[in-house]
């Protein structure tokens, strides 16, 4: 090999090591920076408390239910007469005296005095036809009726109660065989339904208002 073709030689490996020493020192230093730690946290959904409250009845906790009516006895409400007590009988008055009834000669009689009914034809009693329409201020349970209970009107005097029964209570009393009936006293007026009989059960009566239920 001739003194030239070796200086080129030398030359060419003298680039080639500059190169591979410079690429070394180009190479990135480590990273000093430590790994963080990051708190984790569940993402599961707590569990239901036992205390949550389930689907609403719509029923009040303190629901009660209607008290019963006050049952007084019928001795209560003897009503003396002269005569006699062989001819005693007993009657009541609503609160108000607009109302006032008679357990009397196997019936019960409560009138209205001032203030008269219109009710259906087929509650009428039928012992004035043609006078009771528009004018009935008795109603009840007559011995006798073709139809019970019913409504007709007064001939003669009406009458008045010394004993009151008063709202929320009620009275009972044997009218004749196999009929009892019960009334109670309500504000908004007189309810008398019969236990044993045949036909309505009763009717509700107010100073405006004859129902047979």
């Amino acid at each position: 090999m001739t003194t030239t073709a070796r200086l080129r030689a030398a030359a060419v490996a003298a680039g080639v090591l500059t190169a591979v020493m410079a690429g070394c020192s180009a190479a990135p230093e480590e990273s000093s920076v430590s790994a963080s730690t990051v708190p984790v946290t569940s993402s599961m959904p707590s569990a239901p408390s036992a205390t949550g409250s389930g689907p609403s009845t719509g029923a009040p906790g303190n629901a009660q239910a209607p008290a019963p009516a006050a049952s007084r006895p019928l001795s209560d409400f003897v009503e003396d007469v002269p005569e006699g007590p062989q001819y005693s009988f007993h009657s009541f008055a609503m609160p108000s005296g607009e109302i006032q009834c008679r357990f009397v000669d196997g019936g019960l009689a409560c009138q209205t005095g001032e203030y008269p009914h219109t009710v259906a034809g087929d509650a009428l009693c039928d012992f004035y036809p043609g006078v009771e329409q528009g004018n009935a201020v008795r109603f009840g349970f007559f011995d006798g009726a073709p139809k019970q209970p019913c409504a007709t009107i007064i001939q003669g005097d009406g009458f008045q109660s010394p004993h009151t029964l008063a709202y929320g209570q009620s009275v009972t009393a044997p009218l004749r065989s196999g009929l009892t009936i019960t009334c109670t006293s309500a504000r908004d007026g007189l309810t008398c339904i019969q236990a044993g009989g045949t036909g309505p059960r009763g009717f509700f009566l107010s100073t405006d208002t004859f129902t047979i239920l």
